[in-house]
């Protein structure tokens, strides 16, 4: 293999080493990669690998080094919005460049024409996959009440032979290793963007990472510090703020209503006492004077069985 691409994860933070000849390093705090794919709409990208699938087919049959470019540079746009897909792009980049110094000997081995419009459609049964997982498994408020290793295990006895919808861990390729003058750790060298995506799940259930339901976006994101945390950092708008932002402003309307409203009570009651006290101080007042206050005059009430009799006419 003439490029690099290795995965490790040390102190709270997952970190990436990639690239053909000089790399390059990126980290990021640990859960931010798997949550940002899980919503990634791939779809979006769909057209791009239909067209490097045909641009693949056009390579087979002119062996024209303008169809390999265009490869590149469709997998040279896709890399920007992941990190995973950096591996995709140097996978292919030197499948291409094999192919190109065989003279295009066995270039459907190397280039197979459907791996790479195939890919939306697999990365989307696994967000599927990975929805359900976490659901059952590490959800704080939808998944049962028990260890996790006891719900993994419910989860794939019920429906591990359900491949299509449930998640499937397949082996790594892992090494153990010095990263750094003061680290040993595992480090993960991925064959696949699909062994990366495994590597983090695991780590996920590994780690027991509780995850929650944004309730402002509805996402799901990792939980970090407080256990009732209930918004997420994502980005909600143009203006830089997150749903967790939204969700102190929402907190602080809710608090405010309640001042409001305790407000017009206190306003009220206020009121009523002040009433109170000017109808005290008026009967003082009478009382000090001698005077009595008018008692209302009593309603006379017919006894019942008595019939009224009218007035004699003058």
């Amino acid at each position: 293999m003439a490029y690099t691409y290795k995965v490790w994860i040390v102190d709270g933070k997952e970190h990436f080493e990639y690239g053909n000849g000089q790399t390059r390093k990126k980290d990021f705090p640990f859960a931010e990669s798997l949550m940002k794919l899980l919503y990634l709409d791939i779809w979006s990208f769909a057209d791009l690998f239909e067209g490097m699938g045909k641009s693949i087919v056009k390579l087979y049959e002119t062996k024209e080094q303008q169809y390999s470019d265009n490869v590149l540079s469709a997998l040279n746009t896709v890399a920007k919005k992941h990190i995973y897909f950096e591996l995709l792009r140097l996978d292919w980049w030197e499948r291409l460049e094999k192919a190109k110094a065989q003279g295009y000997k066995d270039i459907v081995v190397l280039l197979p024409r459907k791996k790479l419009p195939h890919t939306p459609a697999n990365i989307h049964t696994m967000q599927k996959q990975m929805k359900a997982l976490f659901a059952q498994v590490l959800d704080l408020d939808l998944s049962p009440k028990e260890s996790v290793q006891q719900k993994m295990v419910q989860y794939y006895n019920n429906r591990g032979g359900d491949q299509l919808n449930t998640f499937q861990f397949q082996p790594q390729a892992m090494s153990f290793e010095i990263i750094g003058p003061k680290t040993f750790t595992e480090v993960l060298y991925p064959k696949d963007i699909y062994d990366i995506i495994d590597y983090f799940v695991r780590e996920f259930v590994k780690r027991k990472q509780p995850i929650r339901l944004c309730k402002n976006c509805g996402r799901y994101f990792a939980v970090s510090g407080r256990i009732n945390t209930e918004y997420c950092d994502r980005p909600t708008d143009d203006k830089g703020r997150t749903c967790k932002d939204m969700g102190a402003t929402n907190v602080w309307g809710q608090k405010s209503g309640k001042m409001m409203r305790c407000s017009r009570s206190t306003a009220e009651n206020t009121k009523n006492a002040l009433a109170g006290l000017r109808r005290e101080k008026s009967r003082s007042m009478l009382s000090m004077l001698g005077v009595k206050k008018p008692e209302k005059k009593k309603r006379s009430v017919m006894p019942e069985g008595v019939a009224c009799r009218s007035l004699p006419s003058g």
